[in-house]
């Protein structure tokens, strides 16, 4: 375990062997891609739900709706089908050759890749290229899993439209569960660092400074619990155990949410220079 001098963030280093060469990509645990396929329908409808609650806030920060959305890490693609009922076009980013596969057999407008690792351009479409970048991208629980943010976030405003903004959602370094995780000394994870999958922990702070140090502009953060109506997950809008409810609604009324969202801004015109690397 680790804590950058700078910003405190929290990370991990993996000394199990990997199949993945690229520092900056992710790995995900495969039994989370099969959960996402088995529960389709009702993750669907509740993710329907929660974008619908959020929409007022892309709307406000945008300053209009979001037309071109870019979902990195869309798990089984859930989000496409929410952005066409709205009259929006959707692309995804996915790393995993055979979840990139199966979206593209529903004929989902998927590429697989390395995001970390390619140019973000190659992702425009004619309609994208033509207004500078999307609208938006999305991803929600994937910076978590990324080796190399700074490179990650820098192609994520390098995707965006000037005046585009990107939405985050990430566990949190701060909330209930990390703090019983740090608790507990003979458990395999330090607060949200859980190996193999989760390396690096997020907390409010260092998700603003992540999102700063990338270039974005005027970051809201923010917690809630798992299962919050609004910034909550649809898999935990759904889940059943009456013990995870009670440490959520707990987490809601002691302040300490699991669930860290954050949502910044690309500037209309860049007057920065270099960032200074974390």
């Amino acid at each position: 375990m680790h804590a950058c001098r700078s910003c405190g963030l929290h990370f991990g280093e993996n000394d199990q062997a990997t199949a993945i060469e690229d520092a900056g990509s992710v790995e995900t645990s495969p039994h989370h891609f099969s959960t996402l396929l088995n529960q389709s329908d009702r993750l669907g409808a509740a993710l329907a739900d929660l974008i619908d609650r959020r929409w007022s806030y892309f709307t406000q920060r945008l300053g209009g709706e979001p037309r071109h959305w870019l979902e990195i890490g869309p798990g089984s693609g859930l989000l496409s089908a929410v952005v066409a009922s709205r009259g929006g076009s959707w692309r995804g980013c996915e790393i995993d050759p055979v979840m990139a596969a199966e979206m593209a057999g529903r004929g989902l407008d998927v590429v697989h890749g390395d995001f970390a690792a390619m140019d973000p351009r190659d992702l425009f479409t004619p309609a994208v290229a033509e207004q500078g970048g999307f609208d938006i991208i999305f991803l929600s629980q994937v910076l978590e899993h990324v080796r190399n943010p700074d490179r990650f976030l820098a192609n994520a405003l390098a995707a965006l439209r000037p005046g585009g903004m990107i939405y985050v959602d990430v566990p949190s370094d701060d909330g209930l569960t990390a703090i019983i995780r740090r608790l507990n000394k003979w458990g395999q994870s330090y607060g949200e660092v859980v190996p193999p999958y989760h390396m690096i922990a997020y907390g409010s702070k260092t998700l603003r400074h992540a999102l700063a140090n990338a270039g974005f502009e005027d970051p809201w953060i923010s917690t809630s619990a798992y299962d919050d109506a609004t910034f909550g997950l649809a898999h935990a809008r759904i889940n059943p155990s009456a013990k995870l409810k009670s440490v959520w609604r707990a987490s809601a009324l002691l302040s300490l949410g699991g669930n860290l969202v954050g949502m910044a801004r690309k500037p209309a015109i860049d007057h920065r220079g270099a960032p200074p690397s974390c």
